[in-house]
């Protein structure tokens, strides 16, 4: 695809949310060990049931509308995920 360009992006979070505090109700260890050695305070997870297709049509919704975007011209999308994300033991980055 000679010549192709990114116009617009979409994104989508779920809003289910674990916090580093929770994660030391649930495992051993404490968000100063966490945020430490990672930087993460906080992860956003999706409700059981709901599948990676379920977050990136949100996420294609949502450009859609901030855009103003006529989805007959769009030539193609890539959907990228983040490990963690599970649907039919795919790869996170797929090209549509």
């Amino acid at each position: 695809m000679r010549g192709a360009k990114i116009t617009a992006i979409g994104t989508y979070t779920p809003p289910g949310r674990l916090t580093n505090q929770d994660l030391e109700k649930i495992v051993e260890t404490t968000d100063e060990w966490i945020l430490g050695r990672t930087g993460i305070c906080n992860r956003f997870i999706a409700a059981p049931g709901v599948a990676t297709s379920d977050l990136a049509t949100a996420a294609a919704k949502q450009l859609l509308e901030r855009y103003q975007v006529d989805p007959l011209t769009i030539d193609a999308i890539s959907l990228h995920g983040l490990p963690g994300a599970k649907q039919h033991r795919r790869p996170q980055g797929v090209g549509l």
